[in-house]
């Protein structure tokens, strides 16, 4: 689902909307929490996030209105000893999310 979104702006907004049946954010960060020592998963979850939210206001208010903040951090937790990759894409994916420069307010979400 990621990779889907990656490079089409519509379609990464389609697939965050905060729609029961198709919120991808949702169903990822539930993913994350149900398979948390999971590390090929988790790896494919924080890079479908990073996907979903780059440069999405919609999507990263989503993910942090979802939780997905504490989901991320206890993943890089739960495999800085395990897996690089988990850990440098989780990294990634929370500076995207809580940076400013996209003129969403993830950030102001998070910090209230």
């Amino acid at each position: 689902m990621g990779s889907l979104s990656d490079k089409v702006p519509s379609i990464q907004i389609r697939l965050g909307k905060d729609d029961e049946n198709l919120s991808m954010v949702s169903h990822t960060l539930d993913c994350l929490r149900y398979f948390r020592d999971d590390v090929p998963l988790c790896t494919w979850g924080v890079v479908c996030l990073f996907s979903l939210c780059y440069e999405c206001s919609p999507n990263k208010a989503a993910l942090v209105e979802a939780g997905g903040i504490e989901v991320l951090i206890d993943t890089v937790s739960r495999h800085k000893d395990s897996d690089v990759n988990v850990v440098r894409q989780g990294v990634a994916t929370l500076f995207d999310v809580l940076r400013e420069s996209d003129g969403g307010d993830a950030g102001e979400l998070f910090f209230r």
